[in-house]
């Protein structure tokens, strides 16, 4: 796994670098996958907001003033941890206008994939297990999740929940396909609101196929009873 920032995601890291948290990446092998079963249902992530369990909310839908420094033009459009976070860092000018950061005059986009209020689901087969990860995209900075393993039409695992943007989502992740055997960049949307640190990758390219690639990624005391690997790369249509 590496990271390739822009300038601006140089500027986000060392703000944030502080609060990182250690991952546990489970090794990236080649495995014998293939494509789930289209047919298969893809169970429904919930769309309610502020759901029991699930940390994070929107803003209200007024113009933010804040200092001089920092402007939003409409704050439901982001979660309050990511508001949260700009207020809090040394940036000298910060403004945030739809789908634009700019930070110090240097503008980037938020991630255009997957697209907002759209269902996503990704699937894949590895020996007798199927997985499955379900993603909506609630807000430019939040994904609301849900991750299942099956084997033999019983569940053996499941996961689910928010997963926010952090300061580092200006600058890809790189993971391996496993099929086409290439690396694809992906944005990285985290759930550190637990003991146990949980994201999802989302890749920016469709695969030579015009299939969306996605990854879920847990510490691996969650995996160990169940004895789950996730070397694994999961597609949608």
């Amino acid at each position: 796994m590496w990271k390739i920032p822009t300038i601006l995601g140089l500027i986000l890291l060392l703000a944030g670098c502080g609060n990182e948290k250690t991952k546990n990446y489970n090794k990236r092998t080649k495995a014998d996958l293939r494509l789930a079963d289209p047919a298969s249902p893809c169970m429904s992530v919930q769309k309610e907001r502020g759901a029991a369990g699930m940390p994070d909310s929107k803003t209200s839908n007024d113009t933010v003033r804040l200092p001089k420094t920092m402007f939003i033009n409409d704050s439901s459009l982001y979660s309050e941890s990511f508001i949260r976070a700009l207020k809090d860092s040394p940036y000298p000018s910060v403004k945030l206008i739809d789908n634009l950061i700019t930070v110090d005059g240097s503008t980037e986009k938020f991630p255009e994939t997957p697209e907002l209020n759209k269902e996503y689901c990704f699937k894949g087969i590895k020996g007798a297990r199927k997985y499955k990860l379900t993603v909506n995209r609630t807000l430019l900075t939040t994904i609301r999740y849900s991750f299942e393993v099956s084997e033999k039409g019983k569940l053996i695992f499941s996961k689910g929940g928010i997963a926010n943007l952090g300061f580092f989502f200006l600058g890809y992740e790189f993971d391996t396909d496993e099929l086409e055997n290439t690396a694809y960049g992906a944005v990285e949307y985290a759930n550190d609101s637990g003991s146990c640190w949980q994201s999802v990758r989302i890749a920016q390219d469709k695969d030579e196929h015009g299939k969306m690639r996605a990854r879920f990624i847990i510490c691996e005391d969650a995996l160990k009873p169940h004895s789950i690997t996730l070397d694994l790369t999961l597609r949608a249509d």
